[in-house]
């Protein structure tokens, strides 16, 4: 693969709470073996421990008018955050922070996705949080489309995916996962089962792929066209997996118990069962968890996975490094890199 298809530098949200949010770009290239050496073979990974990443290419406190948790993306060189209905963007080059549009509709446990080179999608995890109806469920916002932004409503999912949540009574409608595949934004909800839109055209129409689940969880999960499977993470065991879409229902066909860092255990962490994915091009992923002690202190763990296809898709090293902080931390995960 093409040397410019393989990112090394990845940004991490590290939320520190009433501290505010600072964001890292690391390089990962150290991790990777070089393409055009010879594979080592594989072995159990050793667990390096480093010191926290750096200094941040962004600090910024909570902005005042946000409540509760603010979702991140990154297009290009611009991060997007959102929070409820809020948002702000910041360049990472300029180092300039910067007010954003509203969105038109409140996003109940929002989350960003980048869509190509240009879009982030916002959508909620809880389409309907408590019977509200905020409509539209689905909006999307160009950071690069010039100095005047505006989040712009995309079709409606169909009805299915429209179900209120009501904790009160059991009744949850959650997304699962959600990814972009063969130009369409794939949706998996619990108990609803699958839907996609179109990313690009004029109609951009949304259609229900089918009853069934989406038997990974990630948010987002990725594709990989290389390997012909979506990779995410196991439901139960929380550990990698991949998932073979061209099935139907898809099913899983590998998974990578070793890729829950049990190394992390070993030295006394508490790993926070949500993780973050991202792919960096040439078959190689990028996995990141919060890690805590019992002193209160916390640490970001880092997976470098590379894999290869042959009969089957094949695991061929997995490096870990944990990133030490000076203080406690609520969340840290890594932002999948935009395609520009």
């Amino acid at each position: 693969m093409a040397e410019e298809h393989q990112r090394k530098r990845v940004l991490f949200v590290v939320d520190y709470e009433k501290d505010g949010y600072s964001v890292f770009k690391v390089n990962l290239k150290d991790l990777f073996f070089d393409d055009h050496a010879s594979p080592p073979p594989p072995s159990p990974a050793k667990m390096e421990m480093l010191p926290l990443l750096g200094l941040p290419v962004a600090s910024f406190q909570e902005p005042e008018f946000f409540r509760g948790d603010i979702a991140f993306a990154v297009s290009g060189t611009t991060l997007v955050g959102l929070g409820l209905k809020r948002t702000f963007t910041y360049d990472i080059n300029a180092r300039a922070a910067g007010s954003g549009p509203g969105t038109a509709a409140t996003k109940y446990g929002a989350f960003l996705l980048p869509v190509g080179a240009d879009d982030v999608y916002a959508l909620s995890i809880f389409p309907q949080w408590g019977g509200r109806c905020d409509r539209p469920h689905l909006e999307a916002l160009s950071p690069g489309e010039g100095p005047t932004l505006a989040w712009r409503a995309l079709p409606e999912p169909p009805p299915e995916l429209q179900v209120s949540s009501n904790p009160g009574s059991g009744r949850v409608c959650r997304l699962t996962t959600c990814f972009t595949m063969g130009g369409r934004l794939w949706l998996s909800a619990q108990g609803q089962g699958t839907f996609s839109l179109e990313t690009a055209g004029p109609r951009r129409t949304c259609r229900k792929e089918g009853s069934w689940e989406i038997p990974v969880q990630g948010l987002p999960a990725v594709y990989v066209p290389e390997l012909g499977r979506l990779f995410g993470f196991c439901p139960r065991r929380r550990c990698l997996c991949a998932c073979d879409m061209d099935a139907r229902p898809p099913v899983v066909r590998e998974v990578w118990e070793e890729t829950w860092p049990g190394e992390c255990i070993e030295i006394g962490y508490g790993i926070q069962p949500d993780g973050s994915l991202v792919y960096l091009g040439g078959v190689r992923l990028c996995i990141a968890r919060l890690v805590h002690d019992k002193v209160a202190s916390s640490a970001l763990c880092v997976q470098a996975v590379q894999l290869q296809l042959r009969h089957r898709v094949e695991m061929v090293t997995r490096r870990i490094r944990c990133y030490t902080m000076p203080k406690i931390a609520r969340r840290a995960y890594a932002l999948q890199p935009s395609t520009s």
